[in-house]
């Protein structure tokens, strides 16, 4: 499967090498350029756009309710 279009959509995740790797594999996806930020995570890429956002977060935060997507 390969995605052509979406846009700066953020995840958040527990296991960022895990879902690189399966964003790669099944998507096709490719990780990138990303900004400095003081929370690890991986930006994958469809050609040229930054597509996924991941965003690394504890298993303590990933099993709250969020009820706006920020954190």
């Amino acid at each position: 499967m390969q995605l052509r279009r979406r846009d700066h959509v953020n995840i958040q995740v527990t296991q960022v090498k895990a879902k690189v790797a399966w964003y790669r594999d099944i998507l096709g996806l490719r990780t990138g350029p990303r900004p400095d930020f003081p929370i690890p995570g991986a930006w994958l890429y469809a050609e040229d756009t930054a597509m996924l956002h991941l965003v690394a977060v504890s298993e303590i935060l990933a099993d709250m309710p969020h009820d706006n997507g920020k954190f």
